[in-house]
């Protein structure tokens, strides 16, 4: 049998379970002396991005979100109130994704930059130089 699928949870819900969540970590925290004053935003403002998320989710490709790692990580912290954690995940997503892009460029562009004009392929001329492993198109 297979398991039902979780309801979405109502944002009376949400709001609960947040302020229950912030309410245990403080408790841990506060029981070994660490400081527990601004260590999440207020419930308010995670409640207004949890209720923005599927909206500014929509527009990105599925293909996209399937590969955004980042994204995932930063809607958690988010969610929890660690915002300034989600900044730092949307920025990791950020640099994820020009990297994958730059290294996409580079495949064609870099051998150009090896011989010139000449366009080398691999076992032509002074390729063993050369970190390309793939012809243009």
């Amino acid at each position: 049998m297979e398991p039902s699928p979780a309801a979405a949870p109502s944002p009376v819900s949400t709001s609960t379970d947040l302020e229950r969540f912030e309410g245990s970590v403080h408790h841990v925290l506060s029981q070994t002396g660490l400081p527990i004053a601004q260590l999440f935003v207020p419930v308010t403002e995670r409640k207004t991005l949890i209720a923005a998320l599927p909206g500014v989710l929509d527009k990105l490709e599925p293909k996209v979100l399937n590969r955004s790692f980042y994204v995932y990580k930063m809607i958690a912290a988010a969610t929890v109130g660690l915002f300034d954690a989600a900044l730092n995940y949307l920025w990791d997503e950020l640099v994820s994704e020009l990297r994958r892009r730059v290294a996409g460029f580079d495949l064609v562009a870099y051998p150009f930059h090896c011989q010139g004009d000449k366009i080398l392929r691999p076992g032509e001329g002074h390729a063993s130089r050369c970190s390309a492993t793939r012809s243009p198109p």
